[in-house]
């Protein structure tokens, strides 16, 4: 686990999407955090983590409404 969690933070992908402010890498964790918290049996975790998730990802929304 801290073999993946190492690589993750050192590769290419990470580095670039941070310079360049994306947050699409803050999306992935807390989904991931989400789904590791519903195996477990966490709903109330789960569905926080999944909350936050989908209200920082807004633009769906814009593009339906017009």
């Amino acid at each position: 686990m801290l073999l993946v969690g190492v690589a993750a933070l050192c590769s290419y992908p990470f580095f670039f999407e941070f310079e360049q402010a994306n947050l699409e890498w803050i999306l992935c964790v807390l989904v991931g955090c989400g789904v590791a918290a519903f195996l477990r049996g966490r709903g109330y975790t789960a569905a926080a983590c999944f909350g936050v998730a989908g209200s920082m990802k807004f633009y769906p929304l814009l593009l339906v409404g017009c």
